[in-house]
């Protein structure tokens, strides 16, 4: 349903989402969000009539003219009820007001290049997937700031800052790439299913300082079969990757402790070898085994 006539003042009212984007004039705006209950959503672009949405999925299309536009979204009761929302690939390059909506659910929001956001308008997500790959970085902020719930986070090419240890405790799946999150521990993440550090440009110091995180708290993560991805992009950690001696001698990577009747790995590959493959005899070290590519 399109009302001509009301069109985008330029402001920014406590219940009005601003979308800012730019087009070339050939793609398309189609951003969709989503309402905990039955509501009308209207839609004002600067350069188009007001389109009406009724329902709890709201999807809105149009191709802008050539040039930065922006659309005013508001919610006929209320922004608290948008709890997730779909604007991937919309070359948006702001977003206002998005601390106002409830926002409580899954947010795409990668392959948006020029975006500038921070992390702070998103307190109450527990997926968000910020997919950038911009260059300007222009998604920053803490990840200290994110849902103590959230689940979900993917950060890629982001100005993001912190150190590992910032994440909430509830994240099951973590992606971080190209972004300057400083290496820490990790032994907070008891509930992590599958971790990736990509070209964090960490030293070998770095990768070791993780991976000793989790060895040393290897007996508290609950997920049967976690998955780490930390070698692409990094620097090799320390040691060798490979098993510890067949007799009860040791090396730089390994000591033999008889009173337990297996190896300790000493070195960051060792502890690696470790965690994917467990004692090398016996069973009196209990622990779900990782992948660790």
């Amino acid at each position: 349903m399109s009302l001509r006539g009301r069109r985008h003042d330029g402001g920014g009212g406590q219940n009005e989402l601003i979308f800012f984007y730019t087009s070339d004039a050939s793609a398309s705006f189609d951003p969709t969000i989503t309402t905990s209950i039955s509501t009308d959503v209207y839609w004002a672009p600067d350069d188009g009539p007001v389109t009406k949405t009724t329902g709890t999925t709201h999807a809105f299309s149009y191709t802008p003219g050539a040039g930065s536009h922006r659309c005013k979204v508001t919610v006929a009761s209320g922004l608290p009820l948008i709890s997730a929302w779909d604007i991937n690939s919309d070359a948006l390059t702001g977003i206002i007001n998005a601390r106002k909506a409830k926002l409580n659910g899954i947010l795409y929001m990668y392959l948006n290049t020029s975006l500038k956001v921070d992390l702070r308008e998103f307190p109450n997500a527990y997926w968000i997937d910020f997919g950038c790959i911009s260059p300007a970085r222009g998604i920053v902020g803490n990840p200290e700031s994110l849902s103590p719930t959230i689940q979900i986070l993917y950060l890629a090419y982001t100005g993001v800052t912190g150190s590992m240890q910032d994440f909430p405790a509830s994240i099951q799946f973590l992606r971080i790439d190209h972004t300057a999150i400083t290496a820490s521990s990790i032994s907070h993440l008891v509930d992590i299913n599958d971790i990736r550090m990509f070209d964090m440009s960490w030293t070998s110091d770095d990768m070791d300082v993780v991976l000793d995180s989790v060895y040393l708290a290897r007996a508290n993560y609950t997920n049967a079969n976690p998955k780490m991805q930390i070698l692409t992009g990094n620097a090799t950690p320390s040691g060798n990757y490979a098993a510890p001696p067949v007799d009860e001698s040791s090396n730089s990577d390994w000591i033999y402790d008889a009173g337990v009747g297996h190896h300790w790995s000493l070195t960051g590959n060792a502890k690696r070898w470790y965690l994917v493959h467990g004692p090398d005899r016996g069973t009196s070290d209990v622990f779900n085994r990782w992948q660790i590519t």
